[in-house]
């Protein structure tokens, strides 16, 4: 097994197809190995041209203009191009990184910036077609921005008014391989959220136009469970709840992938995932306990697993907006109640760190604001300040498949009890809590968040401000929004770092979340795979990945 630090409902009916001679290993955590000298029996190898994934949720819902959890955004990163993407380079760890720091062509062959910076003017590549055979024009990027901005609503929308880019106008065909965006002020994001993998896709306007009906004026239905694009794997075939097969593209311009076909399954036990790794049958696995990665996996013969340092922050939250936790006091109680080493070793298996604020490490312009440490004293005093001493009632919601998340409502739930606030667990599926996360229904749970850019303004827009998208726990503070908005156009470096500091000091004042940790990114593989590369957004570039 090979393990480095990097910086940085499956149907039983197949389980037991795909396992048929195999050991079968027992469901209760953590999975036992053989004995010394065992090794099991292996299911069938699939062929070296096929990968297979195992994740924990559901599938369906991968519009890039309004996607907005993990593994949708895996998938959109499989079919679609955007115009621009990051250099990769090999770390000394001899692992390969995308280079934030530094920008490539992807479907703009070469972009140009007008001196005032205000005009951003791209050539597209010439014979780039999309999976129905369409060609790529400017029209076609045209209406994909102008698509997120019409809906009015969604991530897309969202990075794209971080870009400086809200209003149609501002998008311009100069001819069929010239694109053209004009902003109102110079923009220090805008590179960084037209190379984001998931979420600034180029579609293709012809399918999707014809997929427009009255009741459905930007076919987000069809989208839902199409796709549209230009990317290295074509959609081939979809079973809700159980998989997503995609094809490798033959007339990908960056030339076909190693890797012929990727195949999606949905298992939602973590330990299905973990017999399923072991056995061989599949290639790749999402979301496994920290408790396996450092034990039943570690030394696995076949298994590879390497962690990242990946700048994710997750946090314990409640909507500021409502009683009790509209009162500071109370999410400051919330936050001292919380025995952050021990959470960290039952939950993580040390594979992540404390997290110091709303920015994540490995992020610029990062300030510890996180003023909490472990204080039963101080939560009972501030509880008793806000009128309950006698405690309150909580339902904490969090998502199917994710251990770490159901051990850490676990854990909460009886820390929580001490100071008598009685916690009623609600898991639920990923796409269900998706859909509530975007409509700000959850008042109690567990979420986590990632930066695309590593910059502390995408963290501050995406989160913190008051009409920012994800900003599920609702906050509010206008100088918080002030103070970002003037970081994002600030181009003197000691000016934007104050502004950040500053936002950041408040935010940590305020309390709108608990933050708990910093988790690391675990790629676990069979030994076979090849090829990854870290990203920012960690989704798998799969047309990089090959077996030997």
């Amino acid at each position: 097994m090979e393990r480095r630090m990097g910086r940085g409902s499956l149907i039983f009916g197949w389980l037991g197809l795909i396992l048929a001679g195999a050991m079968i290993l027992p469901l209760a955590a953590p999975v036992a190995l053989p004995g010394a000298g065992a090794a099991p029996a292996l299911a069938a190898e699939e062929p070296r041209e096929t990968l297979i994934v195992a994740v924990a949720g559901d599938l369906e819902g991968w519009d890039p203009a309004t996607s907005t959890y993990f593994t949708a955004n895996d998938m959109i990163q499989t079919l679609y191009d955007r115009l621009v993407e990051y250099e990769v380079y090999q770390g000394e760890d001899g692992r390969m990184y995308a280079d934030v720091t530094k920008f490539k062509g992807m479907l703009a062959e070469s972009w140009t910036t007008s001196d005032d910076g205000l005009t951003w003017t791209f050539n597209l590549r010439k014979g780039v077609k999309f999976s129905s055979g369409n060609p790529l024009t400017a029209a076609d990027v045209e209406y994909s921005f102008d698509r997120a901005i019409k809906m009015g609503k969604g991530i897309f929308n969202t990075m794209l008014g971080f870009a400086g880019i809200k209003d149609v106008a501002q998008t311009v065909v100069v001819d069929d391989l010239t694109f053209q965006v004009n902003l109102a002020e110079p923009n220090n994001l805008i590179l960084h959220i037209l190379a984001l993998g998931p979420n600034a896709p180029v579609i293709d306007s012809k399918v999707v136009e014809s997929n427009v009906t009255e009741d459905d004026p930007f076919a987000e239905k069809y989208l839902r469970n199409h796709a549209a694009g230009s990317g290295p794997y074509i959609l081939e075939s979809y079973e809700p709840g159980n998989q997503v097969v995609y094809v490798a593209n033959p007339d990908y311009w960056k030339g076909a992938p190693k890797i012929k076909k990727v195949i999606y399954k949905t298992v939602p036990s973590a330990q299905d995932r973990i017999m399923l790794l072991l056995s061989g049958a599949i290639d790749m696995a999402y979301d496994l306990p920290g408790q396996d990665l450092t034990g039943t996996l570690k030394d696995a013969a076949g298994v590879s697993i390497t962690s990242y340092a990946a700048p994710s922050t997750t946090v314990f939250f409640t909507k500021n907006t409502e009683a009790p936790y509209n009162d500071v006091r109370v999410r400051k109680a919330l936050c001292y109640a919380v025995p952050y080493d021990a959470l960290i070793e039952k939950v993580l298996y040390g594979l992540g760190t404390p997290a110091v604020g709303p920015v994540a490490n490995g992020v610029a312009y990062q300030k510890a604001v996180n003023e909490c440490t472990y204080d039963p004293e101080k939560a009972k005093q501030l509880l008793a300040e806000a009128g309950l001493a006698d405690g309150f009632e909580m339902t904490l919601t969090y998502r199917e498949g994710r251990p770490e998340e159901e051990t850490t409502a676990v854990f909460l739930q009886a820390e929580l009890a001490k100071y008598n606030i009685t916690v009623t667990l609600e898991k639920i599926q990923t796409a269900a809590w998706a859909e509530r996360r975007s409509a700000k229904t959850i008042t109690a749970g567990l979420d986590g968040y990632t930066p695309y850019a590593p910059d502390p303004t995408y963290v501050l827009n995406f989160w913190y401000v008051t009409d920012a998208s994800l900003n599920t726990w609702q906050y509010s503070n206008p100088r918080v929004d002030e103070l970002t908005k003037m970081a994002v156009v600030e181009s003197d470096a000691a000016k934007f770092k104050a502004y950040v500091e500053e936002a950041q000091d408040i935010i940590g004042a305020d309390q709108p979340v608990v933050w708990l940790f910093n988790p690391y990114w675990n790629v676990v593989t069979r030994d076979n795979v090849k090829g990854y590369v870290f990203y920012p957004d960690r989704c798998t570039r799969h047309d990089t990945l090959y077996k030997e």
